[in-house]
């Protein structure tokens, strides 16, 4: 279950720092489809599934409320699964964050908003 929440927090980071390598304002937010759209990703109807289910996984870990739920159906199929989808997506964003930071190298990076009130 850890496992799984943890896999959303990599995905969720790796989305942010797409954003700040284009320079855009990052949000706080942990909702994965927002923050892929924000990106400029364009997702197709199974790729927004795959990021919602994964955005279910720090709803579920966080909130005492389907928390127990969430118990149930972490059978170790489902971890597993979800665990290599998770990979897929870890490996792809990485990848495109990189390229959009190379292709920027040259430009400061973007204010994190907690910055703003330095």
């Amino acid at each position: 279950m850890l496992a799984l929440f943890s896999g959303h927090q990599a995905i969720e980071k790796i989305l942010k720092a797409l954003l700040a390598a284009q320079d855009k304002q990052i949000p706080h937010i942990h909702k994965l489809t927002i923050l892929a759209s924000q990106c400029g990703l364009r997702l197709d109807a199974a790729q927004q599934a795959e990021l919602a289910e994964i955005t279910g996984f720090y709803i579920a870990t966080k909130y005492t409320s389907v928390k127990s739920q969430f118990q149930q159906i972490c059978t170790p199929q489902y971890v597993n699964t979800w665990a290599k989808i998770v990979r897929n997506w870890r490996r792809t964003l990485k990848q495109q964050t990189l390229l959009a930071r190379s292709e920027a190298k040259d430009k400061a990076p973007a204010a994190h908003p907690e910055n703003t009130f330095l």
